[in-house]
């Protein structure tokens, strides 16, 4: 049922913050994987909080790019469900990791955008 379905979404979610707070990457990984899954299979329940915590991993392990195609489709899921105020801290994460990667201008451009929600 979509219920059941959005439970075992919830659960693996909140698995996945967890293990991340805890520093175990790879099972924040695997659980937030395991969200984007039951998202795609609904996607009423929005894949931004699952795609966020896999750019948290990936910006971790160093994989910037990976960090920044994660935190995008996060900032665009969360928009997508209406959630424009959670944008704001993907876009600031997003900021940071086109700083990390030299890209001033792009940087700039997400956080102007982070002041434009709402």
């Amino acid at each position: 049922s979509a219920e059941a379905t959005g439970m075992r979404g919830e659960i693996a979610l909140f698995r996945a913050a967890k293990a991340l707070a805890t520093g175990d990457l790879d099972e924040a990984e695997r659980q937030a994987t395991v969200t984007a899954e039951v998202t795609t299979a609904d996607p009423r329940l929005g894949g931004g909080p699952a795609a966020g915590i896999l750019g948290l991993v990936r910006w971790t392990r160093g994989d910037l790019a990976g960090a920044e195609a994660a935190w995008r489709h996060s900032i665009a899921e969360l928009a997508r469900v209406g959630h424009h105020a959670d944008t704001l801290g993907g876009r600031i994460a997003l900021g940071e990791i086109l700083l990390a990667q030299g890209r001033l201008g792009d940087a700039s451009a997400e956080y102007r955008q982070g002041l434009e929600v709402g």
